[in-house]
């Protein structure tokens, strides 16, 4: 009976501190989610003057992107991208 107790013993003491490691990672989590939600905020914000931007123009704008990897010309990677 002693020892039934103390493997309990051993294993409330391993629970305690797997819950405590789980509290920490939520913890760490939760920070990194409020972090990607700014990050998310401000492409938002910066997407929306973008468009503001480009509308209010009404010039017709070409982005040529020279550092992809995925081969071919800007034009196919741009017209195979949407």
């Amino acid at each position: 009976m002693q020892s039934s107790q103390e493997e309990l013993k051993s294993t409330n003491e391993e629970l305690n501190t797997s819950r405590e490691e789980m509290q920490s990672l939520n913890e760490e989590l939760q920070t990194i989610n409020a972090e990607q939600h700014s990050k998310m905020d401000a492409l938002g914000r910066m997407n929306n003057d973008m468009r503001n931007l480009l509308n209010s123009t009404e010039i017709v704008t070409v982005f040529w992107i020279t550092n992809s990897s995925s081969g071919g010309s800007p034009a196919e990677r741009i017209n195979s991208s949407s």
